[in-house]
């Protein structure tokens, strides 16, 4: 449903290539796919500050046309001032994947900001877009709206090109090395201590 995903290609039953030279192949093919991916999140990324800057612009038009009480909504402080947060947050994650996507232009590595800026401006158009709904009151549930659909577009940014809790797994290797302990023994940590009778 949807986007298309890349599939999945085995290796061929029978294929007599030694296991070393397979190794090889797919160490350099997954850092092919790994730079790919870089740039695929930051166009996420784009795509989410996007969907987001909509709901933004579609906001500014509903504040001044909604009245309530003799006047716009859009002169109410709170309503204002949320407003306000969206379209900071908004700008902040665009300034970031474009920077991030100047490194990629330039090839220089960065697959820790790839993931850093792929899970926030997807997080942040997430959070955005269903702001946007709110201030919309319950036109932002129908479909006459546009802020309905930029929310579960939004949603579908923090899943593929990989989800928001892998990029947090990619951020978090990358900044705190694991120990010793846990790289020796993967397992340890959820396993029983206690005798192995009454595990």
């Amino acid at each position: 449903m949807g986007q298309q995903a890349v599939g999945q290609f085995p290796k061929p039953a029978g294929d007599s290539t030694p296991l070393t030279e397979t190794a090889a192949v797919s160490t350099a093919g997954f850092k092919a796919v790994e730079a790919e991916l870089n740039t695929a999140r930051v166009q996420t990324a784009a795509r989410a500050v996007g969907l987001a800057r909509g709901a933004v612009e579609d906001c500014i038009v509903y504040l001044q046309e909604r009245e309530q009480f003799g006047r716009p909504i859009g002169d109410f402080q709170y309503l204002r001032f949320t407003l306000a947060e969206m379209a900071a947050k908004v700008e902040q994650a665009r300034a970031f994947y474009q920077r991030v996507a100047h490194k990629i232009d330039a090839g220089q590595p960065c697959v820790r900001e790839a993931a850093m800026v792929k899970l926030l401006a997807t997080e942040m158009a997430v959070e955005v877009t269903n702001l946007g709904s709110q201030l919309h009151g319950g036109n932002g549930y129908t479909t006459e709206r546009r802020v309905e659909g930029y929310w579960r577009d939004a949603r579908l940014t923090t899943i593929f090109e990989g989800t928001s809790e892998i990029q947090r797994k990619i951020i978090a290797d990358r900044l705190l090395p694991k120990s010793s302990l846990s790289r020796s023994d993967p397992g340890r940590a959820g396993r029983c201590h206690r005798p192995a009778r009454s595990c």
